[in-house]
């Protein structure tokens, strides 16, 4: 492999990664749940959903009618409202079995997909020159460090590409991220007496 598809594919495998992290696992594991729930149509949480409808009927209908004066008919509902919200919990149960199997699905993903390739590229293209800076372009001791962990002096080596494009691609995620963050309001006046008073 050429060392400018080296360096390509470092970066691809590293953008991925922070987008990943930026996003947040929690919120793919939702968007994943989202996408889980909309294509299986006779899973369990269907099923789930049903109940809890029955339930709220139920309910409603029990409300609707005096307990005193139709008491067989309130007790039957009642019965059957808790024999629902047994079942519910049962259920409820097993949505959340399903939803950490697809939790951990996502995870194997992205460890397929994304950590393996790093380190795999770590590790075996680590004595790989990836490019050569002019002698006598930076001082002596750094351009023995840029080489680092096996290469030769003023050859970039694959730990400092990856250090070098890992700030690079958090500092562009900073600067894309921070206008669209929401403000923070100053300190009423109140707030910092109270914040003078506690120190």
């Amino acid at each position: 492999m050429t060392p400018y598809s080296i360096l390509l594919l470092v970066v691809w495998f590293l953008t991925a990664k922070a987008i990943v992290s930026t996003a947040g696992k929690p919120s793919l594991h939702n968007l994943a749940w989202m996408v889980y729930m909309k294509t299986v149509k006779g899973g369990t949480h269907v099923k789930l959903h049903d109940k809890k409808q029955e339930l709220i009927a139920i309910n409603k209908e029990k409300k609707a009618i005096s307990a005193q004066d139709e008491y067989a008919k309130w007790t039957k509902l009642n019965r059957k409202a808790d024999k629902l919200s047994t079942e519910i919990t049962q259920l409820q149960l097993e949505v959340n079995i399903d939803r950490t199997k697809v939790n951990k699905l996502i995870d194997w993903i992205f460890t397929i997909l994304i950590t393996i390739p790093i380190w795999f590229c770590r590790v075996w293209y680590r004595k790989s020159l990836l490019f050569y800076l002019p002698s006598g372009v930076l001082p002596y001791p750094l351009e023995w460090a840029l080489a680092l962990p096996f290469g030769l002096t003023g050859a970039v080596g694959m730990s400092v590409w990856m250090f070098a494009v890992n700030q690079v691609i958090s500092s562009v995620i900073f600067l894309v991220s921070f206008p669209l963050k929401p403000s923070v309001s100053a300190p009423s006046k109140e707030e910092a007496v109270n914040n003078k008073n506690n120190k």
